[in-house]
């Protein structure tokens, strides 16, 4: 997992938004390629046996898509 950061890092990747803070502090608007990233992190070390954490992949590209779809729909918070 830290080779893993440590590339992605290097490769610039964008800001991870955790769905209940993007909801609190940024409108809902999520990036879908941060998510992207959290969830292939998610099957990497669940691959590898690590149990913690497993419904934060499903929750992070569900929110992910629902912000890209509410975006391209533009379709308001109220």
């Amino acid at each position: 997992m830290g080779l893993i950061g440590y590339v992605l890092a290097r490769l610039g990747r964008s800001t991870v938004v955790d769905p209940v803070e993007a909801n609190a502090l940024h409108g809902g608007r999520m990036s879908l390629k941060g998510s992207l990233t959290v969830v292939a992190q998610t099957m990497v070390s669940n691959g590898f046996g690590a149990s913690v954490g497993m419904e934060a992949g499903y929750t992070q590209i569900g929110s992910a898509i629902a912000s890209r779809l509410g975006r391209s729909l533009r379709v308001r918070r109220s």
